[in-house]
């Protein structure tokens, strides 16, 4: 369990990752870092939406510790295209 983190950017400085889980059982873990420049420094990521790429639906995400998990656990994050970068 993850102590309370104030904002992404605070995560990225952790070096923590972003577990986000769906109702239809998939569990994918992100590191933080992987999405600077998309999530804005000052964002909360359980109140930004996050969906499901396996069926859609709405998923929910928190920090995690990335040191508890393996390297083959970490899904790799790429932007779709055509997708900005926030500066």
């Amino acid at each position: 369990m993850v102590q309370r983190v104030r904002d992404f950017a605070e995560a990225t400085r952790k070096n923590l990752g972003i577990g986000v889980t769906c109702d239809c059982g998939k569990r994918c873990v992100f590191p933080a870092r992987n999405f600077s420049g998309f999530i804005a420094p000052g964002a909360d990521i359980a109140a930004l939406t996050w969906r499901c790429t396996w069926c859609r639906g709405a998923a929910t995400a928190r920090y995690v510790l990335l040191n508890i998990v393996d390297r083959e656990s970490l899904a790799q994050w790429t932007p779709p295209a055509g997708m900005r970068r926030r500066h």
